[in-house]
């Protein structure tokens, strides 16, 4: 942005509100924008309930459940690839340290940042378990890895509402069964659809 592009950003995009401020801040001086990369908000299964929103089907919504279940510890403890750097925020760090999978879709459904937006949040983390059971079970006692201390909780919840006074819930665990749960509350109905829907062809536009 400071040399006249646009520019996106994959994702997690920030880790502290400092950073957050310092995108704001250098987007607004160099009028340029700066997008985060979220792949999930554009998968066939979202729009097509973005669609379902937008054109009323669910009624005015009031709550929206949103999660990223993925048991990551076999990549984290990896020797290559995302195993180099993906642990270490787990050692610094205590939250849900990957929101925008399941965030990101979600908040296009309730027209986050263009109708309505984040006001307060609360957040709660488990204990922090699964990678030192993973650790003791898989990593040799010669292994650096050893050195190491985990505090990033297993489970995170947050709770989220909006400045509509709508709510939000925010998961964040280890379970592969179900990579992205995305249940929508409106008015006239309830989308607790799985991840796995999908249009009837995939070829046309959700």
């Amino acid at each position: 942005m400071n040399n006249g592009k646009h520019c996106g950003v994959e994702v997690p995009a920030v880790n502290t509100l400092k950073e957050c401020w310092d995108i704001v801040n250098t987007s607004e001086k160099t009028q340029r924008h700066c997008m985060i990369m979220e792949n999930c908000c554009y998968g066939s299964s979202e729009m097509m309930v973005l669609n379902m929103v937008r054109e009323g089907l669910l009624g005015d919504l009031l709550h929206a459940e949103c999660a990223y279940d993925h048991d990551l510890r076999e990549l984290l403890f990896s020797n290559e690839g995302e195993g180099l750097w993906r642990r270490f925020p787990h050692q610094k760090r205590n939250g849900n340290l990957y929101p925008t999978h399941g965030l990101g879709p979600v908040a296009f459904y309730l027209d986050i940042n263009r109708n309505d937006r984040f006001d307060y949040m609360v957040s709660m983390s488990s204990p922090s378990l699964g990678l030192d059971e993973w650790r003791a079970a898989k990593v040799p006692k010669d292994d650096p890895k050893w050195k190491e201390k985990y505090v990033c909780g297993d489970v995170n919840t947050s709770l989220i509402r909006t400045a509509k006074s709508r709510s939000l819930k925010l998961f964040s665990l280890p379970d592969d069964t179900d990579f992205l749960f995305l249940p929508l509350m409106g008015m006239r109905t309830i989308d607790g659809r799985p991840r796995t829907l999908q249009t009837p062809n995939p070829e046309e536009p959700c």
